[in-house]
């Protein structure tokens, strides 16, 4: 499923470009990305369903998960737009990436 992060930015190459397309849209911080960056080189590691996700989705995830960890949340109605994604789809992705990132005992700064 394309997102609305590629038809507003277009087609990227890898996971890492769509996060710091994220993080620009989204006004977010350096730290911010580099945590999202983080926890997408972990994913890519295992092999879990969690990488079958279309790589800007992938993206707008680790960088949600990212802006809570470092307290700047992006607001529910920021995400439902044409320049997104869908704010349920987020968080089903976001609680599934959430669980794999727990269980491996290296982000103990996680958000709850």
């Amino acid at each position: 499923m394309r997102t609305g992060l590629v038809r507003c930015y277009g087609e990227k190459d890898t996971v890492q470009e769509y996060i710091d397309v994220a993080v620009k849209h989204f006004g977010r911080s350096k730290g911010v990305r580099d945590t999202a960056i983080k926890y997408s080189f972990y994913i890519a590691k295992h092999k879990a369903p969690i990488n079958d996700l279309y790589k800007s989705m992938l993206a707008m995830t680790v960088v949600f998960l990212a802006a809570k960890v470092h307290n700047e949340g992006i607001p529910s109605k920021l995400w439902s737009g044409e320049r997104s994604c869908s704010y349920n789809t987020l968080l089903k992705h976001a609680k599934d990436i959430k669980k794999m990132l727990d269980e491996s005992g290296r982000f103990p700064n996680q958000a709850p």
